[in-house]
C-alpha cells in the first residue's frame, strides 16, 4: 500500500523547504547529481532555488527526479509551496497576476503561471509546467514530465503526459493523473492539515480519472470536472 496519508502531516509555516547533500544521499541520488549539487550548493539550498538551477543547467531528468522524490518522501506544505514558486520563477512565457487572467502555452519548456483567483494555467509541451496560486484556479498539462501545481482552494490539477507530478495544497482540490504520474493533495482531519500522495498504477489509481480525498484522506474517484 503506497498511498501515503498519516505520515505526511503538513508542518508549521516557519519550516523551510531545504535540500541538503545528506538528504540526496538518503534518497539515492546518482553520483553525478550529488557532485553537481555539492558544487552549486555546498551549504545546501532551498528547493525552489535548486530546481531553478537544474533547469538553468538543462538537467531536466534530475529536476524531474527531485520533484518526484520530494513528493514521494517529503510532501509537506513547504515543499509544495516551493514547487509552485519554482514554476512561477521559471515562467517568462506566460504569467498573469489578475483575477480571471488565464495563461496558456504550447511549446516545449514553455511554462504558464497565474496568481489570481479563477485564473487558470495550461500547457501542452513537454517539460512545460503549470502553476496557480488563486482559489478555484486550475492547472492543466498534456506534455510528458510537465508538472501541475496549485496552492488555492478547490483547484483542479490535471497532467496527461507520462511521469508527471501534481501538487495541490488547497483543501478541496482534485487531481487527474497520466501514466506513471504521482499526486499529492492536502486535506484536514479536523485537527490539522495533512497531505496524501498517490500513484497511477498503484492501489487501484487509474490514469485519466479525477480523484479527490475523502474525510479520511483517501483518494476516491469523482465525476469529470
Amino acid at each position: 500500500m503506497n498511498t501515503q496519508v498519516e505520515q505526511t502531516a503538513a508542518p508549521a509555516e516557519t519550516n523551510k523547504a531545504q535540500i541538503t547533500l545528506a538528504m540526496l544521499r538518503k534518497w539515492g541520488a546518482c553520483q553525478d547529481g550529488k557532485s553537481w549539487f555539492s558544487k552549486k550548493f555546498p551549504q545546501g539550498g532551498q528547493y525552489d532555488d535548486v530546481m531553478l538551477a537544474l533547469y538553468s543547467d538543462r538537467r531536466f531528468d534530475d529536476a524531474n527526479w527531485l520533484a518526484s522524490t520530494m513528493l514521494s518522501t517529503s510532501p509537506t506544505s513547504d515543499f509544495i509551496k516551493a514547487d509552485v514558486r519554482s514554476i512561477i520563477k521559471l515562467t517568462s512565457d506566460a504569467a498573469t497576476t489578475g483575477n480571471e487572467a488565464h495563461a496558456a502555452t504550447t511549446g516545449n519548456e514553455a511554462h504558464a503561471a497565474t496568481t489570481g483567483d479563477w485564473a487558470h494555467a495550461a500547457t501542452t509541451g513537454d517539460w512545460a509546467h503549470a502553476a496557480t496560486t488563486g482559489d478555484d484556479a486550475h492547472a492543466a498539462t498534456t506534455g510528458n514530465e510537465a508538472h501541475a501545481a496549485t496552492t488555492g482552494y478547490r483547484a483542479y490539477a490535471s497532467s496527461g503526459g507520462e511521469n508527471c507530478i501534481i501538487a495541490c495544497l488547497g483543501i478541496g482540490s482534485h487531481a487527474k493523473l497520466g501514466p506513471k504520474g504521482v499526486a499529492s493533495l492536502a486535506w484536514n482531519d479536523g485537527k490539522r492539515n495533512r497531505i496524501t500522495s498517490f500513484y497511477e498504477g498503484e492501489d487501484g489509481i487509474k490514469a485519466g480519472v479525477w480523484y479527490k480525498l475523502d474525510d479520511a484522506g483517501r483518494p476516491v474517484e469523482v465525476e469529470a470536472a
